[in-house]
C-alpha cells in the first residue's frame, strides 16, 4: 500500500460520525450565556418561518462568538472546529457536538459529517469560513465551495455577522475588555425555496457578497469609546512594519500606543479605534488599512520572486485529540518560498522532513503566543499536526500569513 492509500485507508478508519449535541450539556450552554452575554443584541432578518435543519456560517473574531450563535439561532447545532480544540478534551467536545477539522487542509470527514448533522441528525450545524480568528477585525478570504456543500445538503443557509467580538479580545491583545456591547445579525441568506432554484455558484456568490464585517468601521458609526490603557499592547504583532520608515519587526505595541524603534515615529491607538500619529503628521488613520499596506507589500515580493522566509524552529506533534501534544526533541528548519513550506531536521533523534506545496495550502492557520508557548503556526502532513514555532524571528506570523495566501494564488496561476 503506498502513502496515499495509507493516508485514505487511515482517514476512513478514523471517520466518526458526530452525534446530536447532549441535552445537558446545552442547557448548560444556554444557562452560561445569561452570564457571559448579558446584553447581547441580536437582529434577525428574513429568519420567520426558519426551522432546521440549516447551515449557519459566522465571522470569527474570539471566544464569545460560540455563545453569540447559540443565543442568536436557540436550537443544538453541532459545530465545526479546529482539531486542537480537542487535544485533552475529546470526550467533551463529542458530547456538545463538535466536528474536528486540520485548518486549510482539504479533508473529507468533516465535510461528511456537516452532511450527516443536516440529512440524518436534521440539526443545526455551524462553522466559520474564515477557519480562523480575524487578526484586525475585518472579513479574511473564505471558502470557496460554501455554495456546493448548500446545494449538497438542500437545506436553508444562516449567516451570523457579529460585530464587538473582536474589539472585546482581540487575538494579538490578551486583555480582554468587556465593556464593548455587542450588535449579531442573523441573516437566512438562502431560504429553502431558493436552494433549489439556485445553482452552487449563485450561492456562493450571494455568500461572498455578504460576508463582510469590520469592527472598527462599526465602532466609529456607532461612537464606541474604547478607554482601556493597554488597548494597543501587543498591536506589533498585526502591525508589524513602520509605514514611515519602512523597517519591518522594530514596531513596538505598548499601552495605547503604537511606536517605532528605528526611526522613532508613535501613534496613539485613542478610544475610537483611530491611529492618530503624534507627530501630528497621519499616514494610516485606520488599522485596517495599514494591515492592507503591509499584505500589498509582501504580495509584491511574491509576485516579483523576491520573498524567502527562513528561520530555526522547534515542533510539536499533535499525536492524537486524547493524548494531545508532544514537544519534539531538537530544532529545525523551517523556509517558505514558491515552492511552499518545508521543515527539515532531525527531531526525536530522527531525520525529520515535513512540506506544504503552496498550491494545496490556500493560507495558514498561525497562533500568537500559542496557549502561552510562543507565536506558532500549524501544518499536517496528511497523519500529523504540527505546531511550528520560529525561534530567531519575531512577529513574524502576520507576514507570513500573507505571504501564504499570495503564494498559493501564484501557484495556482502557474498551474493554469
Amino acid at each position: 500500500m503506498n502513502n496515499t492509500q495509507s493516508t485514505k485507508a487511515k482517514n476512513k478508519k478514523a471517520l466518526k460520525l458526530v452525534k446530536r449535541p447532549s441535552a445537558f450539556w446545552y442547557g448548560l450552554e444556554r444557562t452560561l450565556e445569561v452570564f457571559l452575554l448579558p446584553h447581547v443584541q441580536i437582529k434577525r432578518i428574513n429568519c420567520d418561518g426558519l426551522k432546521p435543519p440549516y447551515i449557519v456560517i459566522a465571522s470569527h473574531s474570539s471566544f464569545t462568538d460560540f455563545p453569540t450563535v447559540n443565543r442568536a439561532i436557540r436550537c443544538r447545532s453541532t459545530w465545526v472546529v479546529s482539531v486542537e480544540e480537542f487535544a485533552g478534551r475529546d470526550w467533551l467536545m463529542r458530547q456538545i457536538g463538535c466536528i474536528y477539522k486540520r485548518k486549510f487542509t482539504n479533508e473529507i470527514a468533516p465535510v461528511k459529517n456537516i452532511i450527516h448533522s443536516v440529512k440524518k441528525l436534521k440539526t443545526t450545524c455551524t462553522f466559520f469560513p474564515e477557519a480562523r480568528f480575524s487578526i484586525i477585525g475585518k472579513n479574511e478570504p473564505i471558502d470557496g465551495a460554501i455554495g456546493k456543500l448548500v446545494k449538497t445538503c438542500n437545506c436553508p443557509l444562516v449567516f451570523i455577522r457579529m460585530n464587538g467580538n473582536y474589539l472585546r479580545s482581540p487575538q494579538w491583545n490578551k486583555h480582554p475588555y468587556s465593556k464593548v456591547p455587542l450588535q449579531t445579525e442573523m441573516i437566512q441568506l438562502v431560504t429553502a425555496e431558493e436552494v433549489t432554484t439556485m445553482t452552487a455558484d449563485e450561492i456562493q456568490k450571494r455568500v461572498e457578497d455578504n460576508f463582510v464585517y469590520n469592527d472598527y468601521a462599526w465602532q466609529r458609526a456607532n461612537n464606541i469609546h474604547i478607554d482601556m490603557p493597554t488597548r494597543a499592547e501587543n498591536m506589533h504583532r498585526v502591525l508589524y512594519q513602520c509605514p514611515a520608515c519602512g523597517t519591518e519587526f522594530e514596531t513596538v505595541g505598548k499601552g495605547a500606543k503604537v511606536t517605532c524603534n528605528h526611526c522613532g515615529k508613535s501613534w496613539t491607538l485613542d478610544t475610537l479605534g483611530n491611529l492618530v500619529a503624534d507627530d501630528g503628521k497621519d499616514i494610516f488613520t485606520d488599522p485596517c488599512e495599514w494591515y492592507d499596506w503591509q499584505n500589498a507589500n509582501v504580495t509584491k515580493q511574491v509576485q516579483e520572486g523576491t520573498y524567502r522566509f527562513v528561520d530555526k524552529v522547534r515542533v510539536e506533534r499533535l499525536v492524537d485529540t486524547k493524548t494531545g501534544f508532544v514537544a519534539m526533541e531538537g530544532t529545525a528548519q523551517m523556509i517558505q518560498d514558491e515552492c511552499g513550506i518545508t521543515v527539515d531536521g532531525t527531531l526525536d533523534g530522527k531525520p525529520f522532513h515535513l512540506h506544504r506545496d503552496a498550491a494545496t495550502m490556500s493560507s495558514l492557520h498561525i497562533e500568537y503566543d500559542f496557549k502561552g508557548r510562543g507565536d506558532a503556526l500549524d501544518l499536517y502532513d496528511g497523519e500529523y499536526t504540527y505546531w511550528v514555532y520560529p525561534l530567531t524571528a519575531k512577529n513574524v506570523l502576520t507576514k507570513l500569513h500573507f505571504a501564504q495566501i499570495a503564494l498559493h494564488k501564484k501557484a495556482l496561476e502557474q498551474d493554469k
